[in-house]
């Protein structure tokens, strides 16, 4: 049982190296492989029941995850897109919040698992 464990641990950390270390002149084949990965060891996670439940997964958005914050701040940049004012800067640090949120949780399920 311990050696499953392990080798488990072993396969879903290569995925995300795997996954981390695409080629940028490769992105036509890097995005699905990426993408199946992540699919894959949610997938993982979800069997073992070792998610990380401070956070919530953004639907369609496999690499993020929000929380009361990000929301709160996806609001102000709805607000501002809104009011006419530029908001690029406020996207980037709230799509940068939330890929930090889904790093963050991915790397205490995969402790969990």
């Amino acid at each position: 049982m311990k050696f499953r464990s392990h080798y488990m641990s072993i396969v879903l950390l290569s995925l995300l190296c795997a996954c981390a270390s695409q080629q940028k002149g490769d992105v036509a084949t890097s995005v699905p492989v990426c993408a199946q990965q992540l699919s894959d060891f949610d997938h993982a996670v979800a069997s073992h029941g070792t998610r990380n439940a401070s956070t919530s997964k953004v639907a369609a958005f496999p690499f993020l995850r929000a929380n009361r914050n990000s929301v709160l701040m996806g609001k102000q940049v709805g607000a501002a897109i809104a009011g006419g004012q530029a908001a690029d800067v406020l996207f980037a640090d709230w799509v940068a919040q939330m890929r930090g949120l889904d790093r963050a949780a991915r790397a205490s399920e995969f402790r969990n698992l």
